[in-house]
């Protein structure tokens, strides 16, 4: 997997998945439930070139880990995340599955997302079996640090800092992980653009831009804030400023 993210960047723009290698142009565009095939058959091509010192069994499905927040105070996001990947693989499935066998979901639950509770779920999926993790997303950095330490991939789409940053800054270690959404910086323009593009008149040139005072809702506040100033907002961009965080 390190080589396969040498050459591809993965990104999300918008709600669409691109694949674009580090000197090019945009090769092909791709759905949710393609990026969770192609993943998968990369994995399994790479592990399947490994020796082998023993006669396995046949294996009747391809398993995948979804460690998520089935529990806490985030179960309501894990819920979401549950069903996306859940529709994901019910069409990878429904079109023939993936090299003749159908795809297995084998869940676990991250809690509040501590670095015990990201152990023990990374500890069950690889027990399980599964070939590839797809989280969605999670909250802190302890889940990432912890599935670095697995060969299967990890593909999460965490967008805050303090996710982010020390994998970017550390490749090598963290080889097998995977953004797969653009982070905050780059949520608030793309709120805005598919805002515009609605087929709906506005009555006026005027947002007020409300949240939390966060980081991560600044940075995206700020971010609809500088686009909505360039593109139409005209003289209000200093009043949206004032009253985003009322």
């Amino acid at each position: 997997m390190k080589r396969v993210q040498e050459y591809y960047q993965i990104i999300h723009p918008q709600d669409r998945l691109s694949v674009i290698p580090k000197g090019g142009a945009k090769v092909k565009r791709i759905t949710s439930s393609k990026i969770v095939t192609l993943i998968v058959l990369v994995t399994i091509l790479l592990t399947s070139c490994k020796p082998s010192t023993a006669t396995k069994p046949a294996i009747q499905t391809i398993k995948i880990g979804v460690p998520t927040l089935m529990t806490g105070w985030g179960a309501p996001m894990g819920a979401d995340i549950m069903a996306g990947i859940g529709m994901a693989v019910e069409n990878v499935n429904g079109e023939g599955g993936l090299l003749g066998k159908q795809l297995e979901i084998v869940y676990a639950d991250t809690k509040n997302t501590s670095a015990e509770d990201c152990a023990l779920a990374a500890q069950s999926l690889d027990k399980a079996g599964v070939v590839a993790f797809f989280p969605g997303a999670f909250y802190g950095p302890a889940c990432a640090i912890e599935f670095a330490n697995y060969q299967q991939p990890l593909l999460h789409a965490t967008a805050s800092a303090e996710v982010v940053d020390p994998i970017a800054e550390n490749l090598k270690e963290y080889g097998n992980v995977f953004q797969v959404s653009a982070s905050e910086e780059a949520f608030g323009p793309n709120a805005f653009t598919d805002m515009t593009q609605l087929p709906y008149d506005y009555p006026n040139k005027k947002a007020a831009l409300l949240g939390g005072d966060i980081s991560y809702d600044m940075l995206i506040k700020d971010g609809i804030a500088k686009l909505g100033e360039k593109k139409w907002l005209g003289n209000c961009y200093e009043r949206c400023i004032s009253i985003r965080n009322h």
